[in-house]
């Protein structure tokens, strides 16, 4: 579902819309390989961050599945910057599953 909402406020007509949509990806680390080069949290911040115990990448806590630092599901919003940082992941350690 879209919700939309239509203002006109001194002869200009102003629409925002935005959609409820529910994530379908999931993302899997495998953090075990992963290198710690830092390009997942560089392109994807508010998905991926670097682990402070071990340096290793992890899912950002609020988007994390049954807070699992390995899994989660990222916003509508992050799921083009997710696709991104597993795209270029250096080790091939960021895993993308849409269902």
């Amino acid at each position: 579902m879209v919700l939309c909402i239509f203002l006109s406020i001194g002869g200009i007509t102003v629409n925002m819309c935005r959609s409820n949509r529910v994530s379908t990806m999931k993302v899997t680390i495998n953090r075990e390989e992963c290198t710690s080069c830092g390009t997942c949290w560089e392109q994807c911040p508010d998905m991926f961050e670097e682990n402070p115990d071990d340096s290793k990448n992890q899912i950002v806590e609020k988007h994390r599945v049954k807070g699992n630092i390995a899994e989660g599901v990222p916003p509508e919003e992050f799921e083009d910057c997710t696709r991104s940082a597993a795209e270029d992941c250096c080790a091939e350690v960021i895993h993308i599953e849409d269902s």
